[in-house]
């Protein structure tokens, strides 16, 4: 609890002591810039790493660790097309159509998404662009889901591919 110091309540037509005056403020500058306490409604730390420490938020020093259920969102069914460009709304989308899919547009390095295949299509193997398994095509059927990681700034690599039969 903050107090102000003896000696610094202002009295009507007298003259103000540069010394206590600037004490005053002094503290009042300290104590914006100091943690505030998580009892305060603060963090306790003066960095965001420091602050996840204090506040006991998991997984999110250095990495996003799951500690619960993650439920992906479905997102807008997408037509297939030679370069298959993935919607914004999740990561877990139908892939309608026959066309021959080649490459997967960027979502950015990291992403993990799962497509449903509603129709047989081709996905074509390629070195960077689109790495299967088994360095192969694969023909799609009705029920197919394929897991993609993107690995490098429009590289996917299919990391899990399970057949509807």
């Amino acid at each position: 609890m903050y107090s102000k110091p003896a000696g610094t309540t202002a009295v009507p037509n007298s003259t103000i002591e540069s010394s206590k005056f600037n004490a005053v403020v002094d503290d009042l500058v300290a104590d914006a810039n100091a943690a505030r306490p998580i009892t305060a409604g603060g963090t306790g730390a003066t960095s965001a790493a420091s602050a996840r420490t204090a506040l006991a938020v998991p997984g999110t020093a250095t990495a996003n660790t799951f500690t619960a259920t993650q439920t992906w969102s479905k997102g807008a069914d997408v037509a297939s097309a030679t370069a298959l460009t993935l919607g914004d709304d999740g990561n877990y989308f139908d892939i309608t159509g026959t066309t021959t899919v080649t490459s997967i547009a960027t979502k950015g390095v990291g992403t993990v998404v799962n497509l449903h295949f509603d129709a047989s299509l081709i996905l074509t193997h390629h070195a960077t662009d689109l790495i299967l398994p088994g360095a192969a095509n694969i023909t799609t059927a009705a029920g197919d889901e394929a897991e993609f990681v993107e690995y490098a700034t429009g590289d996917w690599r299919c990391t899990n591919y399970t057949f509807a039969a």
